[in-house]
């Protein structure tokens, strides 16, 4: 291991593009599969964490392996996670790049066994010498670079090397082809999603201020969690993403460090009191599945933080029970930093503000906090409780007032922002900070939240497979 980083050490020295020594023997801290089920292919992430900044090109080779014999010309491709541009800036600002590579869609999830950066190895599995390797390159020039000496290659081209312990061929992908969206191969499924999601009623007048009760049917996709048993104990907050599925936090699948299974769980949907079970215009839920994020680890990091609960039955959305938008434009993603994010949960008991005097202070009613969002790097700099949680992929907030916010049982509620008069999923509460006792919470402190943006691959998935 020593001997091969010293030779990059060389290697870097000469090469104007230097690339972090990392090298792995397993790829499953880089490299994450996502079967497609509509689809000829399998979608696989392939995250690079601190990519060198000041680079003429980036090489991305990948080498996979497997036993099946193929049905046509098609071994796959690799295309960036974001826009040109986009991914330019968070090089920039040292977040980690993102590839997704598109296999073809085989019996066996094809096996990744190789992926290196400008000829740099980031991880490398032992071949088996009974499969055919198949490998794939991406070539990533920055926009101010182009001499006329070198070609223009467009970040959604690849070209494939395949061999087999025989004799290796080369099989260039034509250029017609090209990658994908989810807003692309989900069209029709994605019109349907959109239909009627992020609106709030506003027939009351009510002013979405920081640290104020909530009325009935003013944040309809919020979902309260229960442990199904004879006390029916609130366990966590989530978000109604479609007529079947609840988005919450990875860590609400566990009670007492213990794996919850479905039949564990009750949803329920337009509550308004924790306390009334037989409230009149709420509906309660048995769940069929529970979908953790596969790159979640529970309980060392916020990283994927994520679950989806499948209800047993689909949801009639009315006035009190709505779903929230997810954003699937993966051109112009979500706004800066800075913009005014909204979240509501049952979980803070301080008395809130008197806008609606009548529920001031009935602390089973879910309250609204408006906190202002900000970057991964910033929150970092300001936090020291929960800087271990902090990642690429998660985000901070906080209310601006310093005496309330998210608490207790409010882990998994989503935080949503307003475009254009329709409210969308923009995060989901992960970890807190704990004040003097571990009842009470720390708000002059930054929430942080899951970047659900960075996961809407996964989420998609997760809602239209069958």
């Amino acid at each position: 291991m020593s001997g091969v980083c010293k030779l990059l050490v060389i290697v870097f020295i000469i090469n104007i593009t230097t690339v972090k020594c990392y090298y792995n023997s397993s790829c499953s801290e880089i490299v994450s599969n996502i079967r497609h089920p509509k689809r000829n292919d399998t979608l696989v992430r392939i995250k690079i964490p601190n990519p060198p900044k000041n680079f003429r090109q980036l090489t991305l080779k990948v080498l996979y392996e497997t036993r099946e014999k193929f049905k046509n010309d098609y071994h796959g491709f690799i295309n960036l996670r974001w826009p040109l541009a986009e991914t330019m800036d968070r090089i920039t600002s040292g977040k980690s790049l993102i590839y997704i590579v598109h296999l073809p869609m085989l019996l066996r999830i094809p096996h990744i066994i190789f992926v290196s950066l400008n000829d740099t190895p980031l991880c490398i599995i032992k071949k088996d010498p009974l499969k055919r390797v198949v490998e794939l390159k991406h070539n990533l020039l920055p926009p101010q670079f182009n001499p006329a000496s070198l070609p223009i290659i467009s970040t959604t081209e690849a070209t494939s090397t395949t061999s087999t312990t025989e004799a290796p061929y080369i099989d260039e992908m034509p250029k017609s082809s090209e990658p994908e969206g989810p807003d692309t191969f989900f069209r029709k499924e994605l019109d349907e999603l959109s239909k009627g999601c992020g609106h709030i009623n506003s027939d009351d007048n009510f002013e979405f201020k920081d640290n104020v009760r909530l009325r009935q049917r003013q944040w309809p996709w919020l979902a309260a969690i229960y442990i199904n048993s004879s006390t029916s104990e609130f366990h966590c907050s989530g978000t109604l993403i479609s007529d079947r599925h609840i988005l919450t936090a990875g860590h609400c699948t566990y009670y007492n460090d213990r794996k919850l299974t479905p039949n564990l769980l009750v949803v329920s949907l337009g509550r308004y009191r924790l306390d009334d079970w037989e409230e009149p215009l709420s509906d309660n839920y048995e769940v069929s599945s529970i979908d953790v994020h596969p790159d979640y680890n529970f309980g060392l990091t916020s990283e994927a933080d994520l679950a989806i609960l499948k209800l047993s039955r689909r949801v009639r959305f009315r006035p009190t029970v709505r779903h929230l938008c997810i954003k699937t434009d993966f051109e112009q993603g979500f706004g800066p930093t800075e913009e005014l994010g909204y979240v509501a949960g049952w979980g803070d008991k301080t008395l809130a503000s008197k806008e609606n005097r009548e529920i001031v202070e009935e602390s089973s009613v879910a309250k609204l906090h408006v906190a202002p969002i900000i970057s991964p790097e910033k929150c970092v700099n300001e936090t020291r409780k929960l800087e271990k949680f902090i990642t690429d992929n998660t985000f901070c907030a906080r209310s601006p007032n310093g005496v309330s916010g998210p608490c207790n049982s409010d882990s998994g509620a989503g935080l949503a922002v307003a475009v254009f008069q329709k409210f969308y999923l923009r995060g989901v509460v992960s970890m807190l900070a704990v004040g003097k006792t571990a009842l009470d919470c720390d708000h002059k402190d930054f929430v942080v939240y899951v970047d659900v943006y960075t996961y809407t691959y996964w989420i998609l998935l997760k809602i239209f497979e069958e």
